[in-house]
């Protein structure tokens, strides 16, 4: 299994919006990227976690054995916990929206939203809504759900009741061939839908589709206003979606097999085997 996706950027004349994008640049342009003297280790967190995201405000989330999610301020102190044992095991979790954390139960087909407490608002059981598989999952950024509805091929937005906002065409037909995503997120008005053996799908904010970047075999990754970032063996790169150039990223240590690698404003998480590692830069 490849290392996992950290998120940054590069290149300083790069406009991101909002705080995000001034501390992101930051650690690529204030020094030579030959080095790794950018980073200071400034915390650890002892967890083995299944799953760990983080969010826009450097709150960690993550799922240990026992199926609960754990959250932790961005001192890395322990805040509240969530568990939710009747929906069997908890396979995405998208921190988009820290007042609207998203979760997907895939067995039971069930979609979770809790608010910053961690306690649950909304729940949509998708078999309800006539959605006999559903392979990817997302928050959009008007706070209702992307889905994409295996049956159909069909990627769709519902609202908080379940009701069809908008859908794509069926895309086997756009592709001329059978597709299998595994991970969607939605940033600038776009949405990403990643197919490892297809690539990755791009879609307006209406869920129209519009074209494919041919990155393949990838679990995941993050965008970042212009920016496109994934791990391949191991190293962090950084793909420009307007002038189509990718560049390496230096990171604080060489990863691991399995690790794990998370970027929220000025910090890097480092996810190891039993613990996270927190990098200011």
């Amino acid at each position: 299994m490849k290392a996992g996706i950290l998120l940054g950027i590069e290149q300083r004349q790069l406009v991101i919006g909002g705080l995000v994008v001034v501390l992101l640049l930051f650690p690529f342009y204030a020094k030579p990227q030959n080095t790794d003297s950018n980073y200071t280790l400034i915390n650890e967190i002892e967890i083995d976690a299944k799953l760990i995201t983080v969010d826009n405000l450097n709150q960690i989330y993550a799922l240990n054995a026992d199926n609960e999610i754990i959250k932790f301020n961005s001192n890395g102190e322990e805040v509240f916990r969530f568990n939710n044992n009747r929906l069997g095991d908890l396979t995405h979790i998208d921190a988009s929206n820290p007042f609207n954390l998203l979760l997907y139960y895939a067995d039971f087909s069930n979609i979770l939203i809790l608010d910053r407490t961690l306690n649950s608002t909304v729940q949509l059981n998708l078999f309800e809504l006539n959605f006999t598989k559903v392979s990817a999952v997302g928050l959009a950024n008007d706070n209702n759900v992307w889905v994409f509805d295996d049956l159909n091929f069909q990627l769709k937005k519902i609202d908080r009741k379940g009701a069809m906002i908008a859908a794509s065409d069926n895309l086997n037909f756009a592709l001329n061939k059978p597709i299998r995503p595994n991970f969607l997120l939605e940033r600038e008005q776009k949405v990403f839908l990643n197919d490892p053996e297809i690539g990755i799908l791009i879609f307006d904010f209406f869920g129209q589709f519009e074209k494919v970047l041919e990155f393949k075999n990838l679990n995941k990754f993050q965008v970042i206003g212009e920016q496109l970032l994934y791990v391949e063996q191991d190293k962090l790169h950084s793909f420009n979606l307007k002038s189509l150039l990718t560049k390496s990223i230096k990171l604080p240590k060489k990863m691991e097999e399995n690790d794990n690698i998370l970027v929220q404003k000025n910090r890097l998480y480092l996810i190891k085997k039993g613990r996270i590692e927190i990098y200011r830069f």
